[in-house]
C-alpha cells in the first residue's frame, strides 16, 4: 500500500554523511559594555574571597554572563540589564553612589536592603545574584577549592559519531526535501519517543522530529554548567510569571527532559485517578493502567535504588525521618547500572540512566523509525478536517521538510504544545487550550554536619518519604553540585564563600507539593511559551509544612546547622527555632522555589466543551491529531510524571495504529 511505504520526492537528495552533535561556539560580546562594571561589583561583593576561594568571583562572572547573555531569549536579556541598571541606580537614593562605585563594605549594605525589602525586591536579587553563583562555582579550580573531587571524567566512544544505529537524519546536513509516512510526531521526549517506537515496532512507517541536537556519551562531561546549555532550552531560564516568579526548567535534545530529568519512575496515584474518575468521567483505573505501566518499567528497566550508591545524604535522610516517625524509602528509577556519579540532571555519564535517547529511540530506530534531528516543526497540515502531515524547518538555515501523512502526534511539552497548537486555530471549540496548567512547586533545605557528607558522591535523589503523600506532600532528595547548590543558599556576601567552603559537610533534601492552583500558558511577543502561575494559601500552607518536617529531619540526623528556604529565617542552629514556621506569616515571595513537571495545558476530556482532547488523546476538533506529553492530564499527578506520561503514550499509540487500521473514532468531535 502506498501509505504504508517511505518515500521521497520526486528526485532523491543525496546521502549525507551522518555526524553525531555538534557542540556550538561559545557567543560572546552579548552583555553591553556598561554593565561589566556592574556585574563585576555585584560578583565580588556576593562571592567575596575567603581561606578556601581566594579566586575574585568579579572577572569570572563577567567573562561567563557575557557569554551566556547573548544566548538568552530577548525578554530574560531585557529583565537582566534592566536588574543591573536598577541594582546600580538605586544606590544613589540612600548612599549618593552609584553601586559599582562604592567600597566593598557599602555595596554589601545596599544589597542587604534589597534582601530585605520587598518581596518584589527579593526576586529580582535572586535573578541577579543566580547567574553570578552559577558562573563562579562551576570553574573548576573555584569547585576544587570547596572540595568537590568528582570521579575522574573519562569520555566513552561506542560508534564512531556515538549515535546508534539507524536512519538518523542530521537536519543541518539535509538539504530541501519531502517524504511521506503514516505517522509523524513532533518530540522525542517521554511522550513522542514512546509513541514512535511503539508505532515503529507494529510495523508503522514513522518520522520522528526534534528540534535538538543528539548528544551522546562522548559530549556528557560532569560539568553542569556547560551540560546546562547543551541540554535544557534556553540555558535552564524557562519561567513562570506570577507570585512568585518560578523557573521551570525543560529539556532540548533527544530524549527532551527525559535526558535532565532525575530518572525518578512513579506511578499515578490511585486518588489522583479516583478524582478524574468523579470530577471528569475519565475511566482510567489502577488495573486498566497496569499493563501500560508494566511494559514501561521493563523497557526503562525501573528499579528501586541499590544502597552502594545512595550516598552519605540518603543514609542521614534515612536516620532522620526514622527519629520523626517517617518511613524513607530507595526510589525506583530508570538507572539500571547506576554509578552514582551525582549529575543526573545533566546527562548521564554513565550512560545508566535510561532516557528515551538510550532506550526508546535506538529501539525504535532498530525497527525502522526515522529520526530527524535539528528539525523544528512549524505548521501542521490539514485536508477536510484531517490532520496529514507538517512542514519543518531544517538546521540554522532552515531548509524545508515536508512530511505528508495519516496521522500526525504532537508531544512537544506542557509549555511548547499549547502554543504550536494555537498557532493554528485549534482549541476555540473548548476554551481550554494552554490553560489549566499544573507544576509541582518545590523547594528544599540545605544542612551543615560536623561529618563530612560529599553529597555529590552518590544519586541525587535516591531516597523519598511518601507518609503525607495523600495530603500533597512527597520528599525527595536534592543534592547538587558546588554551582547548583551555591543556588539554593539564601545568603550572599562572607557567609557564602563561608558555608560553601565547608561544602563537603552540607546536605540537601527538598519536597514538591501537589498544587490545586492553576496557570497558564500564553505565545510570547517573541513567539516563545509564556507561562503564568501564581501560588495560592493551599500550597504556602503544604510548602510550610513541607519544610517544617524537613528541617527537623535533618536535626534529627546530627545537623549542627539547618539553611531553610524560607526568607526570613535563613539559618536555624536547633531544632526548637523550627517551631516558627508554624505561625510566622509567609507569602509565595517568602519561599526559595523550583517548580518541576509542568502537566494540563491540552488536558482530555470526556466533553469536548471541557477539554482540547478526548480520552484516546486525539484532538476534539481534528481528526488524525493526537497529544502525547504532559499537557494532555486532567489535574496535577502529584508526583513525578515520567512514567505516567510513557503509560499514556504507549496507550496512546495503540490507538493510533487501530485508528489507521480503519476504526471510527470512539468519541464525538467538537
Amino acid at each position: 500500500m502506498e501509505a504504508r511505504r517511505m518515500k521521497r520526492a520526486t528526485k532523491a537528495p543525496v546521502e549525507q554523511p551522518r555526524l553525531g552533535a555538534t557542540v556550538p561556539p561559545v557567543k560572546t560580546g552579548g552583555l553591553p559594555t556598561w554593565t561589566h562594571r556592574v556585574v563585576e561589583a555585584l560578583a565580588d561583593t556576593v562571592i567575596p574571597a575567603g581561606k578556601l576561594v581566594t579566586r575574585r568571583a568579579g572577572p569570572v562572572a563577567v567573562q561567563k554572563i557575557d557569554q551566556l547573555f547573548a544566548e538568552l531569549p530577548e525578554p530574560v536579556r531585557l529583565a537582566l540589564v534592566a536588574g543591573l541598571n536598577t541594582i546600580e541606580w538605586s544606590s544613589v537614593a540612600f548612599t549618593g553612589t552609584r553601586f559599582s562605585r562604592l567600597s566593598p563594605e557599602r555595596r554589601f549594605e545596599v544589597l542587604e536592603r534589597w534582601h530585605r525589602g520587598s518581596s518584589v525586591a527579593r526576586v529580582v536579587l535572586r535573578g541577579l545574584v543566580t547567574p553570578i553563583k552559577l558562573a563562579f562555582f562551576a570553574e573548576d579550580d573555584v569547585a576544587a577549592a570547596v572540595g568537590y573531587v568528582p570521579k575522574p571524567y573519562q569520555p566513552k566512544r561506542g560508534a564512531a559519531d556515538g549515535l546508534p544505529p539507524g536512519d538518523v537524519r542530521i537536519g543541518r546536513q539535509r538539504p530541501d526535501e519531502e517524504i511521506s509516512c503514516e505517522v509523524v510526531v513532533v518530540g522525542s521526549g517521554a511522550g513522542g519517543a514512546v509513541v514512535a517506537k511503539e508505532l515503529a515496532e507494529r510495523g508503522r512507517k514513522v518520522v520522528l522530529v526534534e528540534e535538538g541536537q543528539y548528544w551522546t556519551l562522548p559530549q556528557f562531561s560532569r560539568k553542569p554548567y556547560e551540560m546546562t546549555r547543551l541540554l535544557y532550552r534556553d540555558f535552564g531560564f524557562t519561567l513562570a510569571l506570577g507570585r512568585p516568579g518560578i523557573p521551570i526548567p525543560i529539556g532540548m535534545s533527544v530524549g527532551g527532559t527525559t535526558t535532565i530529568n532525575s530518572g525518578t519512575c512513579f506511578r499515578v496515584p490511585e486518588h489522583t485517578l479516583s478524582r478524574w474518575r468523579s470530577e471528569r468521567g475519565l475511566d482510567f483505573t489502577t488495573a486498566s493502567l497496569d499493563a501500560y505501566y508494566a511494559k514501561v518499567e521493563k523497557a526503562v528497566r525501573a528499579q528501586p535504588m541499590a544502597e552502594r550508591v545512595m550516598g552519605n545524604t540518603g543514609r542521614l535522610v534515612a536516620k532522620g525521618a526514622a527519629a520523626l516517625g517517617l518511613h524513607a524509602q530507595p526510589l525506583v528509577r530508570n538507572a539500571e547500572g547506576c554509578e552514582g556519579s551525582g549529575v543526573c540532571c545533566f546527562g548521564c555519564p554513565e550512560d545508566a540512566k535510561r532516557s528515551t535517547q538510550l532506550s526508546y529511540i535506538p529501539d525504535g530506530l532498530a525497527a525502522g523509525l526515522t529520526l530527524y534531528t535539528e528539525t523544528r516543526a512549524t505548521k501542521l497540515l490539514f485536508e477536510k478536517g484531517k490532520a496529514v502531515g507538517l512542514v519543518a524547518k531544517m538546521g540554522p538555515e532552515g531548509r524545508r521538510l515536508k512530511v505528508k501523512a495519516e496521522a500526525v502526534v504532537v508531544a512537544c511539552g506542557t509549555l511548547l504544545t499549547p502554543v504550536f497548537l494555537g498557532d493554528h486555530g485549534l482549541g476555540k471549540a473548548s476554551g481550554q487550550l494552554g490553560k489549566n496548567l499544573s507544576v509541582h512547586p518545590a523547594t528544599k533545605a540545605t544542612a551543615l554536619f560536623g561529618e563530612e557528607v560529599r553529597c555529590y558522591d552518590g544519586v541525587p535523589q535516591g531516597m523519598y518519604i511518601h507518609d503525607l503523600a495523600d495530603e500533597g506532600i512527597v520528599f525527595e532528595g536534592a543534592s547538587l553540585t558546588p554551582d547548583y547548590t551555591s543556588v539554593g543558599l539564601p545568603f550572599f556576601g562572607p557567609k557564602l564563600t563561608e558555608v560553601m567552603e565547608k561544602y563537603t559537610h552540607l546536605a540537601s533534601f527538598g519536597l514538591l507539593v501537589e498544587d490545586e492552583s492553576r496557570g497558564q500558558v500564553r505565545k510570547g511577543i517573541d513567539g516563545r511559551p509564556v507561562a503564568l502561575y501564581s501560588l495560592g494559601p493551599k500550597e504556602v500552607q503544604k510548602l510550610r509544612k513541607g519544610a517544617e518536617i524537613v528541617c527537623r529531619l535533618f536535626f534529627r540526623a546530627g545537623a549542627q546547622v539547618v539553611f531553610s528556604p524560607i526568607a526570613g529565617l535563613p539559618e536555624l542552629t536547633r531544632e526548637s527555632e523550627v517551631d516558627q514556621l508554624r505561625y510566622m506569616p509567609l507569602s509565595p515571595e517568602d519561599f526559595e522555589l523550583s517548580a518541576f513537571h509542568p502537566l494540563g495545558t491540552c488536558r482530555m476530556a470526556t466533553d469536548p466543551r471541557q477539554g482540547v482532547l478526548d480520552p484516546d488523546l486525539e484532538a476534539y476538533e481534528v481528526d488524525g491529531l493526537f497529544v502525547a506529553d504532559g499537557s494532555v492530564f486532567a489535574s496535577s499527578l502529584g508526583v513525578n510524571p515520567q512514567l505516567t506520561i510513557m503509560a499514556f503514550a504507549t496507550r496512546c499509540a495503540e490507538r493510533i495504529d487501530q485508528r489507521l487500521k480503519g476504526d471510527a473514532r470512539r468519541f464525538a468531535r467538537a
